[in-house]
């Protein structure tokens, strides 16, 4: 159930108020009723990040459950809500980033859902989303809008106002990054992942390509 960001207003005494860190807890989980998921959703795009939504959404709603006691209404409580997201961002990424460096598993249905279009090994592309995460946003940003969000990139170009080559440039340098970071954990591309890195497969590549041409 989609929250209004007045209805949130309203209700939010009677959910973060005079109760424990676990009763807060409980009223959270309880439908959602502050909208923590599509606060979540909002900052993930903002921030163009290759994050599992599930994982942030429950760093952040124990984060919220956490802090209630010290909220009295300011900051306005959307903005409390987007800090506290971008917060659970924050240690989630520096999480991935210490676990890539010691070796550590990682949980791979996390990643199932984005390494099979790639033929990835959930556990690779545990990797490639540590290193995509580490690009500056707008070089995520412009990865976004022409591989996942499907724009053409003069409409991607249009939108940010750019050029479009120096956007397909940093789509490109994103791109590196994933492929880097697969070659890092894995040992080599596979197929799939491969045929985007030539830019045979999916259009928003092949126009990223063609953009390049042969400048350096």
């Amino acid at each position: 159930m989609r929250v209004r960001s007045d209805e949130r207003g309203v209700r939010w005494r009677a959910i973060l108020s005079g109760a424990s860190s676990r009763v807060v807890l409980s009223r959270l989980v309880n439908h959602d009723p502050l909208g923590l998921a599509e606060v979540v959703a909002e900052r993930l795009e903002a921030g163009a990040w290759l994050l599992d939504g599930e994982r942030v959404l429950l760093r952040s709603v124990a984060l919220c459950a956490r802090r209630a006691s010290r909220y009295h209404g300011r900051p306005e409580l959307s903005n409390w809500l987007a800090n506290l997201v971008d917060e659970a961002v924050g240690q989630i990424i520096d999480e991935d980033g210490q676990a890539e460096l010691t070796g550590a598993a990682r949980e791979p249905a996390v990643y199932r859902d984005l390494a099979l279009p790639l033929g990835l090994e959930p556990t690779a592309m545990g990797a490639a989303c540590s290193a995509f995460n580490g690009r500056p946003r707008e070089e995520r940003r412009a990865f976004f809008s022409l591989v996942l969000a499907g724009l053409s990139l003069d409409e991607a170009a249009a939108r940010d106002s750019e050029a479009p080559t120096a956007l397909a440039r940093r789509a490109r340098r994103a791109l590196d990054a994933i492929m880097g970071g697969a070659v890092d954990d894995c040992g080599g591309l596979p197929g799939q992942l491969n045929l985007l890195a030539e830019g045979e497969s999916g259009a928003g590549f092949s126009q990223l390509e063609s953009s390049l041409g042969t400048a350096p």
